[in-house]
């Protein structure tokens, strides 16, 4: 007997018995091939059994049935947790169908992944699932929305080996119940799929109510909402990530609540209580869970405060009350490896007034449209760095970092710009990784020295973490910026923290679920 047991596409794994290892796929099914026996353990959509139940149908025992020479002999289905179905089966075929694989028998699990039951030979032959359309074979296998099977294989002639690997099977299923093998479908737009209900805080007679939740498709608001007049709103951006061993975590929440408070002081909006804001968000991840996909992908949180004063004629006054609701968004990842980043440094323009810098609000990001906007058109740019009388700031919609070597240099937090929670996550973890950090206004000038001289430079911020810059374009003329290779693995520092892979030395994770 032997079984085979591995965790990605053709990867080597421990080996039990005499066979070597081999794997097909990479997480999501469980696959034995012994004589004419074949064992199949497939992700299933949906709970098919009462929880925490298994049924097994025993053919030594209880007799099998003949189907037109198909013979199921044992099945077994249960419901797990993450909703996994197992089945047992084995057959004799027709001549004619000798030399197909798993082509015939296929079952389809909820039309998430589909596996052939197959008719076994009584050789040593390893068969591979049949690709099916959508499918593809790459680092990890995929059916287009992020799902990933994972193998376990082996063969086995006699009848004592055959009653092992059905214990195996059910023991397998018992301890994969916590594992997380089936992934869960990613918007193929960026933050345009919410979850259906939201929390809404409402400040009002100059206080907070008790949160409350409401569906997430509209929200009822006065046409003369002191926000959609005069602007009195601001907005957070951060991530809850589903992690390798399946605990759902927050990464760095009670930050964003605090700028948030901070916007909102600036503003002279009613500051969101902390401890009441924190829960709101840790209840949305948790009525959220399922819908949070693995790795890379992760759910997106959008709190967002508003004026609803629904006056006109407070153009000069603030609003005395106010909204704070959160959007949870499943999304793919926004960081594209190998995709160009070309940048325009602009030297004539701010982004925003320079007072208002450090808000995180929609009039910053609408200031710097216009520019954005032409520098794609003119230099097909992906964003503009602002750079007003040559001193280096920010992009139109993420924090801006230089790596010279050994050496970060980025400029020190002023009301000018925003102050970025990811920045502070990659100049934490930089110094961890023994960079120098530097925090100094710096030139274009300069930048360009650097770049030409084979610095890198990266954008940073909650939706693409790290974005490595490609090429630049200073005074109309493009130059390319020789490597990415250290602000990727930067990048991969942070989101191995995110992930669950390396460990949270700084306690930035909140786990929720």
């Amino acid at each position: 007997m032997a079984l085979r047991f591995g965790s990605g596409v053709g990867s080597r794994c421990r080996c039990f018995g005499f066979d070597r290892s081999q794997v097909f796929f990479g997480k999501v099914g469980v696959f034995f091939h012994f004589g004419t026996q074949a064992v199949v353990f497939a992700a299933q959509g949906q709970q098919t059994a009462e929880e925490g139940k298994y049924t097994e149908h025993d053919a030594d025992n209880k007799g099998a049935e003949k189907h037109d020479n198909q013979r199921q002999i044992d099945v077994l289905a249960g419901q797990v947790e993450e909703g996994y179905g197992v089945g047992i089966g084995d057959g004799q075929q027709e001549e004619n169908k000798k030399n197909q694989d798993f082509d015939d028998g296929i079952d389809e699990f909820h039309g998430l992944l589909r596996v052939g039951r197959g008719w076994g030979r009584p050789s040593e032959k390893w068969y591979q699932f049949k690709r099916f359309a959508g499918f593809r074979i790459g680092r990890h296998v995929s059916d287009g929305m992020g799902r990933v099977p994972l193998m376990l294989t082996g063969t086995c002639q006699t009848h004592i080996e055959r009653r092992i690997v059905q214990s195996l099977v059910i023991i397998l299923q018992i301890r994969i119940r916590k594992a997380i093998i089936m992934s869960r479908p990613v918007p193929a737009v960026f933050g345009s799929v919410f979850h259906a209900e939201m929390p809404v805080i409402a400040y009002r007679e100059g206080k907070w109510q008790p949160v409350e939740w409401q569906s997430s498709k509209d929200l009822t608001l006065a046409p003369g909402a002191h926000a959609l007049h005069y602007g009195s709103e601001c907005f957070e951006g951060l991530k809850a990530f589903r992690q390798a061993n399946g605990k759902i975590v927050m990464f760095r929440p009670t930050a964003n609540i605090a700028r948030m408070q901070q916007s909102a002081d600036i503003l002279h909006l009613p500051r969101p209580e902390t401890e009441a804001y924190l829960n709101a968000l840790i209840e949305l991840v948790k009525r959220s869970a399922e819908e949070i996909p693995d790795a890379p992908a992760a759910l997106y949180l959008r709190p967002t405060l508003i004026g609803t004063d629904p006056v006109i004629g407070k153009a000069g006054s603030p609003s005395e009350t106010a909204l704070l609701y959160i959007l949870a968004s499943p999304v793919g990842d926004y960081f594209k490896a190998g995709s160009p980043v070309k940048i325009l440094v602009e030297t004539e323009h701010i982004r925003c007034a320079p007072h208002m810098g450090r808000v995180k609000c929609g009039g910053n990001y609408a200031s710097a449209m216009p520019w954005v906007l032409k520098a794609k058109a003119e230099y097909g740019a992906n964003q503009v760095l602002f750079c007003p009388n040559g001193d280096v700031q920010e992009t139109g919609a993420s924090n801006f970092i230089l790596i010279n070597g050994d050496e970060i240099i980025t400029k020190p937090l002023t009301d000018e710009f925003l102050h970025g929670v990811t920045r502070d996550s990659v100049l934490t973890v930089a110094k961890d990784l023994g960079y120098t950090v530097t925090e100094r206004n710096f030139t274009v000038d300069e930048l360009k020295a650097a770049v030409e001289n084979g610095a890198e430079a990266i954008l940073t911020g909650t939706a693409a973490v790290i974005s490595p810059v490609t090429s630049f374009v200073i005074d109309g003329k493009e130059i390319e910026v020789k490597s990415q290779e250290r602000g990727y693995a930067i990048r991969k520092a942070i989101t191995d923290i995110q992930y669950g892979l390396t460990e949270d030395k700084h306690g930035w994770l909140v786990e929720v679920c």
